[in-house]
Protein backbone atom coordinates (compact mmCIF):
# COMPACT_ATOMS: atom_id res chain seq x y z
CA UNK A 1 0.00 0.00 0.00
CA UNK A 2 1.39 3.26 -0.82
CA UNK A 3 2.60 6.03 2.19
CA UNK A 4 0.01 8.84 2.54
CA UNK A 5 1.49 11.89 3.58
CA UNK A 6 -0.31 14.44 5.57
CA UNK A 7 1.72 17.22 7.23
CA UNK A 8 5.22 16.41 8.78
CA UNK A 9 3.84 12.77 9.31
CA UNK A 10 3.60 9.57 6.71
CA UNK A 11 1.14 7.10 7.32
CA UNK A 12 0.66 3.79 6.23
CA UNK A 13 -3.08 3.62 6.45
CA UNK A 14 -6.18 5.77 5.58
CA UNK A 15 -7.56 5.14 9.07
CA UNK A 16 -4.29 6.39 10.92
CA UNK A 17 -3.85 9.32 8.93
CA UNK A 18 -7.14 10.45 9.90
CA UNK A 19 -6.65 10.60 13.33
CA UNK A 20 -4.16 13.35 13.47
CA UNK A 21 -5.87 15.91 11.91
CA UNK A 22 -9.08 14.99 14.55
CA UNK A 23 -6.36 15.28 17.53
CA UNK A 24 -4.80 18.45 16.30
CA UNK A 25 -8.57 20.55 15.17
CA UNK A 26 -9.56 19.28 18.74
CA UNK A 27 -6.44 20.85 20.71
CA UNK A 28 -6.93 23.64 18.46
CA UNK A 29 -10.38 24.56 19.58
CA UNK A 30 -9.55 23.79 22.60
CA UNK A 31 -6.78 26.41 22.22
CA UNK A 32 -9.51 29.15 20.67
CA UNK A 33 -11.80 28.36 23.64
CA UNK A 34 -9.47 29.18 26.27
CA UNK A 35 -8.30 32.08 24.70
CA UNK A 36 -11.67 33.60 24.41
CA UNK A 37 -12.29 33.06 27.72
CA UNK A 38 -9.30 34.63 28.61
CA UNK A 39 -10.09 37.58 26.91
CA UNK A 40 -13.83 37.53 28.44
CA UNK A 41 -12.81 36.87 31.76
CA UNK A 42 -9.88 39.99 31.27
CA UNK A 43 -12.60 42.08 29.75
CA UNK A 44 -14.44 41.68 33.17
CA UNK A 45 -11.94 41.87 35.49
CA UNK A 46 -11.38 45.41 33.63
CA UNK A 47 -15.41 46.91 33.66
CA UNK A 48 -14.79 45.52 37.55
CA UNK A 49 -11.93 47.39 38.54
CA UNK A 50 -13.88 50.58 37.20
CA UNK A 51 -16.64 50.30 39.61
CA UNK A 52 -14.23 49.50 42.21
CA UNK A 53 -12.36 52.85 41.28
CA UNK A 54 -15.28 54.55 40.93
CA UNK A 55 -16.57 56.92 43.91
CA UNK A 56 -19.93 57.69 43.13
CA UNK A 57 -20.24 53.65 43.55
CA UNK A 58 -22.03 53.12 46.89
CA UNK A 59 -19.58 51.15 49.09
CA UNK A 60 -21.63 47.95 48.75
CA UNK A 61 -21.01 47.94 44.61
CA UNK A 62 -17.56 48.45 44.98
CA UNK A 63 -16.77 46.00 47.45
CA UNK A 64 -18.59 43.79 45.40
CA UNK A 65 -16.60 44.41 42.37
CA UNK A 66 -13.40 44.29 43.60
CA UNK A 67 -14.34 40.97 44.92
CA UNK A 68 -15.00 39.98 41.52
CA UNK A 69 -12.12 41.76 39.94
CA UNK A 70 -9.80 39.27 41.74
CA UNK A 71 -11.72 36.34 40.93
CA UNK A 72 -11.98 37.35 37.10
CA UNK A 73 -8.08 37.97 37.28
CA UNK A 74 -7.46 34.63 38.44
CA UNK A 75 -9.94 33.41 36.06
CA UNK A 76 -7.78 35.08 33.12
CA UNK A 77 -4.24 33.53 34.14
CA UNK A 78 -6.10 30.11 35.01
CA UNK A 79 -7.31 29.93 31.13
CA UNK A 80 -4.08 31.81 29.95
CA UNK A 81 -1.87 28.61 31.39
CA UNK A 82 -5.08 25.88 29.88
CA UNK A 83 -4.72 27.81 26.18
CA UNK A 84 -0.57 28.40 26.67
CA UNK A 85 -0.62 24.20 27.17
CA UNK A 86 -3.07 23.77 24.13
CA UNK A 87 -1.05 25.97 22.08
CA UNK A 88 1.92 23.87 23.37
CA UNK A 89 0.20 20.32 21.88
CA UNK A 90 -0.46 21.94 18.31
Amino acid sequence: MESIKQGPFKQSSPDAASTIPILTHGTGANYVKESAQQVTSGASAEANKAVAKDSNAPLRTRASAAKDYVSDKAHEKKHDGKAESHYQRI
